[in-house]
């Protein structure tokens, strides 16, 4: 960025020239470049004095911008248009913001671009400013701070998720990490967390979030985490477990390599959306639905979710279980199954479904999840077939 000024105004402000920081000698004048450089239009010098200043002495407001006007490095002065009657941003002038790379990180179509832009989110939008500032600068910023601050939640708990669903765990903790370093009482990250790790591990995250929530807040549990908390006491929240450890020797599949190479045949037609493995307990399908989601994983660039079943025995909590094994938390009035469609949406993605013989009634679900996600594939595993129309089956 060579040429350019470099204004940092997510955490702690500042600028740059060159690659090298430049001091500012008063924190007025740096409020006040930042509120233009964020405006984008001219602002006249009476409603920039009574925003940074306070309207209450116009006069010693007017005297305040014009001094703090000289205490703006150069490199930042030759960026504004000042006149009389107006400040601006200078025609052509060479700046880069953060704010404006971090949202455009933030909605790159890969993953990678969303981490560059989440990487750009050091803290809050023009941190401490609301204590050296007159309270019409801070009716000014807060909103636009508060629009940061969610725009930056959602991207961290969106890209853990995809992280997480396409099997890189690792960098899906350090997603969810970094957003808590901003927000130590999070529910939702807090949530995410409990979704991914066995009941006692489950446990004593929320033993974390509870006691972040009292020394944040000042403030106990949500209800909705409370009782989740003891479901998990109890044994009675569904617990996630992974597919069996994928398959690397190629001597697993000894004999049935020709029933590989059919089912990624039937996989690569597009007609084929809902592919069913059936047989007899014992016959190898699941170990087989794993051999095929590893070796197919690159056909679904938004990733394979696993959903193991053999251990749910409420079928009302069919739906809940799936969102889980998407990542997602659900909470709230919305149901977990809107919140799997509104997650999968337009994702090519794969869904294994391992061992969904004694959840057949979930059955009119699937067929809405296929009519609602049109580039979701379903791979289940099961006793039986699970009669959706549109479903193939390999037995």
């Amino acid at each position: 960025m060579e040429g350019f000024l470099q204004v940092e105004l997510l955490g702690h402000p500042g600028f740059r020239a060159g690659g090298q920081p430049l001091a500012c000698a008063s924190r007025k004048a740096l409020w006040l470049a930042a509120y233009l450089l964020l405006e984008r239009k001219p602002v006249t010098r009476a409603s920039l004095a009574a925003v940074v200043w306070g309207s209450d002495s116009p006069r010693h407001a007017l005297g305040s911008l014009r001094v703090a006007l000289t205490k703006l490095p150069a490199p930042v002065l030759a960026c504004l248009e000042v006149t009389r009657e107006t400040l601006g941003v200078a025609p052509g002038a060479r700046v880069k913001l953060d704010v404006d790379a971090f949202m455009e990180g933030c909605a790159a179509p890969d993953v990678e671009g969303q981490l560059a832009g989440l990487a750009i989110y050091r803290g809050e939008l023009m941190q401490s400013a609301e204590t050296e500032t007159a309270p019409e600068f801070v009716d000014w910023l807060l909103p636009r701070r508060e629009r940061a601050r969610q725009l930056a939640h959602d991207a961290h708990l969106r890209v853990a998720q995809q992280l997480y669903a396409r099997g890189d765990r690792a960098r899906a903790r350090e997603v969810v990490d970094a957003w808590l370093r901003h927000d130590s009482a999070s529910e939702s990250f807090h949530g995410l967390l409990m979704t991914w790790l066995p009941s006692d591990q489950a446990l004593a995250q929320y033993e974390v979030y509870r006691r972040a929530r009292a020394v944040t807040l000042g403030a106990a549990p949500s209800p909705e985490m409370a009782a989740r908390a003891e479901r998990l006491r109890r044994g009675s929240e569904p617990a996630m477990r992974e597919m069996p450890a994928r398959l690397t020797a190629a001597t697993s599949f000894i004999g049935r390599n020709d029933e590989l190479a059919e089912l990624r045949g039937l996989l690569a037609d597009p007609s084929c959306r809902l592919l069913t493995l059936h047989g007899m307990g014992g016959v190898g399908k699941t170990r087989l639905a794993s051999a095929i989601a590893e070796h197919e994983s690159a056909e679904f660039p938004d990733g394979v979710h696993v959903c193991a079943l053999d251990e749910l025995h409420a079928p009302a909590l069919f739906a809940q279980t799936l969102a889980r094994a998407c990542g997602l938390h659900p909470s709230g009035s919305q149901p977990p199954l809107d919140l799997v469609i509104s997650f999968l949406g337009d994702r090519a993605a794969l869904l294994v479904l391992d061992n969904l013989e004694h959840l057949l009634a979930a059955g009119p679900d699937l067929a809405l999840l296929l009519a609602a996600c049109p580039t979701l594939t379903l791979l289940v595993t099961s006793r039986a077939a699970i009669r959706v129309s549109g479903e193939h089956e390999f037995a």
